[in-house]
């Protein structure tokens, strides 16, 4: 089914007949639909609007080790729930326990916190 929406020709004509309005200012490229961009995205970019490229978030604030660890532990319980996923939580909790992982968590917190003070 879902190649069959892919090779579906109403689909297709309705993405290559979609327009994207763009503004460019110093900043750099602003859509109609209100993402930003620095430019290094490819001009065709994505049909879907919802797509943001990763680099072109703005929220770019340091996650300290504590929620790192509590976002790590919904996600290693959610693949214990799931039938035959229990090494890749295993896995997941064993690297982010690791005293190096945790430390260069804390250290990118803390360069963070001390940049964002200064500027």
């Amino acid at each position: 089914m879902a190649e069959s929406l892919r090779d579906s020709k109403k689909l297709l004509s309705l993405e290559k007949s979609k327009t994207i309005e763009k503004k460019e200012s110093k900043e750099g490229i602003e859509f109609a639909n209100g993402t930003h961009s620095n430019g290094t995205i490819t001009e065709i970019g994505y049909a879907n609007n919802a797509y943001i490229a990763g680099d072109t978030f703005d929220n770019n604030e340091s996650i300290p080790l504590e929620q790192v660890m509590l976002s790590m532990n919904r996600v290693a319980e959610h693949l214990e729930k799931q039938e035959g996923r229990e090494e890749e939580s295993k896995l997941l909790r064993d690297f982010f326990t690791q005293q190096p992982v945790q430390q260069a968590i804390k250290s990118n917190s803390i360069i963070y916190m001390s940049n964002k003070y200064i500027t």
